[in-house]
């Protein structure tokens, strides 16, 4: 499951992958390229893509398939309902609290 923690996996470019991360995580509404990966729309993602997306389209479709919630995409509504699920985490301030050693 994709989490705040996660690593971007190689051959996904580090700003698409923070951006779905962003979108997984806080629910937070994705730019339009990954608006159309998400909505299951390849036409308009392969038109929406940057050359570093469009040749990692694959491995983001297998990344979202394997590492994402059901529920998040698939379709323009799923990612319109994710999108509009109230989050607590959207505007909360994350503490790191470092772990103690016994």
């Amino acid at each position: 499951m994709l989490t705040a923690n996660s690593q971007c996996p190689q051959g996904i470019p580090q700003e698409t992958f923070k951006a779905l991360q962003n979108y997984v995580v806080n629910h937070r509404a994705p730019g339009g390229f990954l608006a159309a990966l998400l909505s299951n729309n390849l036409m308009e993602t392969v038109l929406m893509s940057n050359l570093d997306n469009r040749q990692s389209i694959p491995l983001i479709f297998e990344y979202v398939l394997h590492h994402c919630p059901g529920n998040c995409w698939g379709s323009p509504e799923a990612v319109e309902k994710w999108v509009s699920v109230p989050n607590r985490n959207k505007f909360a301030l994350h503490l790191v609290v470092p772990e103690l050693g016994g």
